[in-house]
């Protein structure tokens, strides 16, 4: 038994040895996880002209390089956003009032599907911001420059819905028309029902001093030297 220790602890050292080397062999060998996405390959014909066809990348291939299916020139890469097994790339640039192109990763072999304004709609800035849901189920674009009603720029979100193999359209998120006049439309708009209440308005008249009474706001001394009593006091200047 003793004679055996040796040359069975020997064969046990081996043995491990061997499993060792044979698992870095299949590390070594096991390709870099990648994105299986389709890549557009430009050709060019005889006549000189590009002739775009889908590529389909090899399954965990590392840094994959995407290029625009319909060629360049159409701003391909503008915005990228990626959710689950989905890839989303704008193409603002592109012919139709721009593009997003939706790549999938569990449908490595099919080329991406391609994203555009609905007709009739303004969509202007298409593609220039894109999102992707966490599952992969929603995409929604931007349009930051499109018209609403008669205002220009007031911007629109587009959203497509995931349904199988296709992505259908389910609505145009847009925000409230802006008030004409701006801001200062809300302001007139205010002082004119204040007015018509009783309430008196006086501007351009500079403050010098909020008053204290009893630890509480009790009034106002204009710059003219003027008080003004009251049973509260709304500040919103700058007291540095």
């Amino acid at each position: 038994m003793r004679r055996n220790g040796p040359r069975i602890l020997r064969k046990a050292v081996l043995g491990c040895a061997s499993l060792l080397l044979i698992a870095l062999a299949n590390c070594r060998s096991r390709p870099e996880p990648g994105i299986p996405f389709h890549a557009g390959d430009a050709r060019t014909t005889s006549t000189g002209r590009p002739n775009f066809r889908e590529t389909p990348l090899q399954p965990y291939r590392a840094n994959a390089v995407l290029h625009s299916p319909e060629g360049g020139g159409d701003g391909f890469g503008s915005a990228v956003a990626v959710g689950g097994p989905v890839l989303a790339v704008a193409a603002p640039s592109a012919a139709g009032g721009g593009a997003v192109w939706v790549f999938d990763a569990f449908a490595p072999l099919k080329p991406p599907v391609r994203l555009q304004p609905p007709a009739g709609m303004d969509c202007a800035g298409f593609g220039a911001s894109v999102s992707v849901s966490g599952q992969g189920v929603f995409v929604a674009v931007g349009a930051p420059q499109a018209k609403i009603e008669d205002f220009e720029q007031a911007g629109r979100v587009l959203l497509w819905r995931r349904d199988g193999d296709q992505w259908k359209f389910v609505d145009s998120l847009n925000a409230e028309p802006p008030v004409e006049g701006g801001m200062l439309a809300v302001a007139q708009a205010l002082a004119s029902v204040a007015t018509q209440r009783g309430v008196q308005l006086r501007f351009g008249q500079g403050c010098d001093e909020v008053l204290v009474r009893g630890g509480r706001a009790c009034g106002v001394r204009l710059a003219g030297g003027e008080v003004i009593e009251a049973d509260s006091v709304v500040f919103n200047g700058d007291a540095a």
